[in-house]
């Protein structure tokens, strides 16, 4: 692999990690804010359920199958992560339950 490939790769790996670690501290350190009916709020969370959207279609539509097969509990695992994160995005955006 051609050196500036594998630099990009890495770097864009490293933002990704940055992006997550964000959301992180968004859910944990401003949690109210993310369930009350602020505009901002339901704005990220709207975002966060997109964002974990597509990673749940990944993890069914290309990963290999047989990797998945040899690995249930984390298949499973990460699903049921993934679907969780989408399912309270998604309620909050909403305005959460009453």
């Amino acid at each position: 692999m051609d050196p500036i490939i594998r630099q990009v790769f890495v770097v864009h790996s490293v933002y990704i990690v940055f992006v997550l670690v964000a959301f992180s501290a968004l859910c944990l350190l401003y949690a109210p804010e993310l369930a009350g009916a602020s505009v901002l709020g339901r704005f990220l969370c709207i975002w966060m359920a997109v964002f974990w959207t597509p990673r749940l279609i990944v993890q069914w539509t290309y990963y290999d199958r047989a990797v998945r097969r040899a690995n249930p509990w984390g298949n499973w695992g990460f699903t049921a992560a993934i679907l969780y994160l989408i399912v309270v995005f998604g309620v909050a955006a909403l305005g959460g339950v009453s």
